[in-house]
């Protein structure tokens, strides 16, 4: 009993915390900018415009279902970068993909977990064009770069 009351009050102050720290960095977005050809003339640029997303519960409640589907679809990284690797080099790529794929699956899985953990609020972005939000958005063969060129024939 002791356990569950010291979790949610973890789990409260963290809450509160990203409450407050999520208000401040709004409040430094808003803040005046300055530019270095214009702090000369002295003249302010006008404000950042600030998007009101209301409390952002809409954000927090895709980045907690996206940590359900990463936790769920984790395991497809596996073939994923199997196939991706494959394509680049036929057999060696296999086994490297398997490799690549299992580490990309411990971290999909890490990613979903702390989605959840942190009840939606993203502490950092992780995601990046290999390793996207969603599995299906990652690529899953590697683009084509074509290197022939047209043969240019002699002229007689």
């Amino acid at each position: 009993m002791k356990n569950i009351f010291g979790i949610l009050v973890t789990a409260a102050a963290v809450f509160l915390f990203s409450l407050n720290s999520f208000a401040e960095t709004k409040a430094a977005e808003a803040a005046p900018v300055v530019k270095a050809q214009e702090s000369a003339q002295k003249t302010v640029a006008a404000p950042a415009k600030v998007e009101e997303s209301g409390s952002g519960i809409g954000t927090h409640l895709f980045n907690m279902g996206r940590g359900v589907v990463n936790i769920g679809t984790c395991w497809v990284e596996v073939f994923r970068c199997m196939l991706y690797r494959d394509a680049e080099v036929p057999l060696y790529g296999f086994i490297y993909g398997a490799c690549e794929g299992a580490g990309f699956t411990v971290m999909r899985a890490f990613t979903g977990v702390t989605d959840i953990l942190f009840l939606g609020y993203e502490p950092a972005n992780v995601f990046e064009p290999r390793f996207a939000e969603f599995v299906w958005e990652s690529p899953w063969l590697p683009k084509q770069n074509f290197q022939f060129k047209t043969p240019v024939l002699p002229e007689d």
